[in-house]
């Protein structure tokens, strides 16, 4: 009698995993998944956000850089020029 009734609680036991636990084992691990997608995806938009402004940003101080040479390139012409001039 006793055996019979803890296979019956065992098999009730069973049931209960199988048909409750089971599946919303199924459900937590579907939407830790999509939760982990999901932070991927931000992970990687960020990324390649950060990518683009550093790369902006450094063409920036280049076409700064290229500017001032410039600049200075032209100061020194004026000078040799105005050197010249006064020699």
């Amino acid at each position: 009698m006793v055996v019979v009734a803890v296979t019956v609680a065992a098999a009730v036991v069973v049931v209960v995993v199988v048909v409750i636990v089971a599946p919303a084992i199924v459900v937590v691990v579907k939407v830790v998944a999509v939760v982990v997608a999901a932070v991927v995806v931000v992970v990687v938009v960020v990324v390649v956000v950060l990518v683009v402004v550093v790369v902006v940003v450094e063409e920036e101080e280049e076409e700064e850089e290229e500017e001032e040479e410039e600049e200075e390139e032209e100061e020194e012409e004026e000078t040799a020029v105005a050197e010249r001039v006064i020699h």
